[in-house]
């Protein structure tokens, strides 16, 4: 069971017709029915009643309605969950560096690489002698 499958589902009940579920999804009307179809058949359930007039659920169908709403609700969240937690972590990477490494050398011209695909991200450098960073380390 996919997002997409799950979108399509819920797509078609608010409307009632695949074709209409497809235009609110930016889809074409064969993908959604490939999806809700691939969706039934992994479930080993007929979700739909198809007709001329559009489609009605079934009443296994309206048991799996207040599955797939609970998802999609669950899915929702998470993803305003993790947007939450991203836009709350420190935005500065530390780095700590040996005395003998050359300020000009990979490790520094891959940071300012960095630095400049991130510009969001404050970078802070430490140079340390070989004993501080066996300090560091053990």
């Amino acid at each position: 069971m996919t997002n997409i499958q799950i979108d399509c589902f819920l797509g078609a009940v608010r409307s009632k017709s695949f074709a209409n579920a497809a235009k609110e999804l930016f889809l074409s009307t064969q993908v959604v029915s490939q999806h809700i179809g691939n969706l039934e058949q992994e479930l080993g359930l007929t979700l739909f009643d198809r007709s001329r007039d559009g489609v009605s659920l079934t009443p296994v169908g309206w048991q799996f309605l207040d599955f797939a709403s609970k998802w999609r609700g669950l899915y929702d969240k998470t993803l305003v969950d993790i947007k939450e937690m991203y836009e709350s972590m420190s935005r500065t990477l530390r780095v700590g560096v040996s005395e003998y490494i050359d300020l000009t050398g990979p490790l520094s011209s891959g940071l300012l690489d960095f630095k400049e695909k991130h510009v969001e991200i404050l970078i802070e450098g430490q140079q340390y002698n070989n004993r501080e960073i066996l300090q560091k380390v053990t």
